[in-house]
């Protein structure tokens, strides 16, 4: 058996130790060349991109990544263009108008020339944000956004809000992945005539709201796989696109919460297909208000368990003929004034199945339905209804009417709630509930019908 004595083991201990140590100062010495490799790569990379970017005309006809081509339209040489938003002058590194870099960033410009001018803004970074970029910047013409660094874009709120003379938007290559608002993007953009957002597929998309407000020139729109599951808001959506004539919509409203003013004063719609499923909406007014040509119109995958207010929904669908409300629930609707005002070709609507709880307010509601002949609104709940001024106000055709299940108990004003009825039709109500005063109103030629809900 192998023994050693206390000088062996010394020395054993002593090579182990020293051999210990070697390793550590190897280590530490690799550890500390490594580091020096790595902070020379960074000083050679930077160097490299500050001379790409000092040394563009090099690459002639080359857009650096990461940067905007935009085009502006000059009338008047005296005047300081404003080019961007100065908030994000930080994180400009060049500007080159018509090819020649300009000494000093800054977001407003003064042109020595007439005519359109081209100017490329190269970053310094990505953004991560572009909300308000050119907001009122009034003489950008063309943008192309091609070569912009998007994938950690997560706000584009009103980026070309108020670019009145703003005519066309390259987003291809446009990646959405994190973006989730994308509200008053092209707000009162009404020179814009064309857009494609099919680049807008990023599922994380929450806000739409006022996206093509007042783009009243505005007559096509490339959806593609515009993703919509998760958004919350689209009100307002295609507000006064007057220049649409079919929309085509694809996408859906699963999660949308508010849906107000989403057609609204879409003129000239006279074609319109969707697939929305509304099991969240609460918010529905002027939703159609103003869509004068709209011919048809599908509501049998409109969920409405939810829906708080339909004032003014169809206002002025002045082309509609029939719509059928009897698979809609109104549980929880309050607000349904002016609904179908000025609805002038609706001939019968459908309310057989329609509960309606909590509603308070009919003012207006079918004001000036002129071609409406059938109004069946037995089982309308109306026991909370305060205001039923002008309710058939100028239903010139109107010749039957079911209200036997109207309680007008809380009614506090009828205003003319017959007014321009014609002289001669047939009325059911039910004498327990439906006050005489109010009765009294309706042309006295009118066959009167008592009918008591068991």
């Amino acid at each position: 058996m192998n023994t050693f004595n206390n000088n062996e083991k010394n020395e054993l201990l002593k090579d182990y130790y020293v051999d210990k140590k070697t390793f550590l100062i190897q280590i530490i010495i690799s550890a500390i060349i490594i580091l020096l490799v790595a902070v020379l790569i960074i000083i050679l990379l930077t160097t490299t991109t500050n001379h790409l970017y000092e040394n563009e005309e090099i690459l002639t006809g080359y857009i650096p990544i990461n940067s905007i081509l935009a085009t502006y339209q000059i009338d008047d040489i005296n005047t300081p263009i404003l080019l961007y938003n100065d908030k994000y002058s930080y994180y400009i590194h060049t500007i080159r108008v018509d090819g020649e870099k300009i000494d000093e960033v800054k977001n407003v410009y003064t042109f020595s020339t007439t005519g359109e001018h081209q100017v490329k803004l190269s970053l310094k970074k990505p953004l991560k944000t572009t909300e308000e970029f050119f907001i009122n910047c009034e003489n950008l013409k063309e943008v192309n956004l091609a070569n912009l660094t998007t994938v950690d874009i997560q706000n584009a709120t009103s980026m070309f809000s108020n670019c009145t003379n703003l005519e066309s938007v390259d987003l291809s290559n446009f990646d959405a992945l994190n973006l989730k608002n994308i509200s008053k993007m092209f707000y009162n953009c009404n020179s814009l005539t064309s857009i494609d957002i099919s680049y807008f597929s990023g599922d994380k998309l929450l806000d739409v709201s006022c996206l093509f407000y007042n783009c009243y020139n505005l007559s096509s729109i490339e959806f593609g796989w515009f993703y919509t599951r998760h958004v919350t808001n689209m009100s307002h959506l295609f507000y006064n696109c007057k220049s649409l004539d079919e929309l085509q919509l694809k996408f859906g409203a699963y999660s949308a919460v508010d849906m107000s003013h989403m057609f609204h004063g879409c003129s000239n719609l006279t074609n319109f297909s969707h697939y929305f499923y509304t099991n969240n909406a609460v918010y529905m007014n002027n939703m159609f208000d103003g869509c004068e040509k709209l011919l048809n119109l599908s509501l049998d995958t409109f969920v409405t368990d939810n829906v708080l207010n339909m004032s003014y929904m169809f206002n002025d669908c002045k082309k509609l003929e029939n719509l059928n409300f009897s698979e809609f629930s109104a549980e929880n609707i309050e607000d349904m004034s002016y609904m179908f005002a000025n609805c002038e070709s609706i001939q019968d609507i459908d309310f057989f199945n329609l509960s309606t709880h909590n509603l308070t307010n009919m003012t207006h509601m079918f004001d000036n339905c002129q071609s409406l002949q059938n109004l069946n609104m037995t089982n309308f709940i109306t026991n909370n209804v305060k205001d039923m001024s002008y309710l058939l106000n100028q239903c010139r055709n109107l010749k039957f009417i079911d209200f036997s299940s109207f309680n007008t108990s809380s009614v506090k004003n009828y205003e003319n709630i017959f007014s321009g009825l014609p002289d001669k039709g047939s009325f059911i109500y039910n004498d327990a509930i439906f006050n005489k005063t109010i009765l009294n109103t309706l042309p006295s030629s009118w066959k009167k019908t008592i009918k008591r809900n068991r």
